[in-house]
C-alpha cells in the first residue's frame, strides 16, 4: 500500500469540497511567505487542494470512486485486527 502524504490529504480535502459544491475560494490553505519573502510549502498545499477540487468538478463519478478507495485503503488500527 502506498503511504499517504500531507499533500494527499490536501488533495482529498479539495476533492470533498468539489463534491460538496463548495466554491474554489473555500480553500483552507493560505498563501504564506517567510519573513524574507521567500515562498513556503503553502503553495504546494493550495495547488494539491485545487487539483482535487477541479477533478471532483470535472469527473464527479470518478472522484467518488477515488474518495471511497482512499477511505478503504487506510491502515487498520494497531492491535484491533489480527
Amino acid at each position: 500500500m502506498k503511504r499517504k502524504t500531507a499533500l494527499d490529504g490536501a488533495y482529498l480535502k479539495g476533492l470533498m469540497a468539489g463534491l460538496a459544491d463548495e466554491p474554489v475560494e473555500s480553500c483552507p490553505y493560505e498563501d504564506k511567505r517567510k519573513q524574507s519573502g521567500r515562498l513556503t510549502w503553502s503553495r504546494a498545499f493550495r495547488t494539491a487542494w485545487g487539483d482535487g477540487w477541479k477533478f471532483a468538478r470535472l469527473n464527479r463519478e470518478q472522484a467518488l470512486i477515488t474518495l471511497q478507495y482512499s477511505r478503504s485503503a487506510r491502515r487498520p488500527s494497531q492491535g484491533l485486527e489480527p
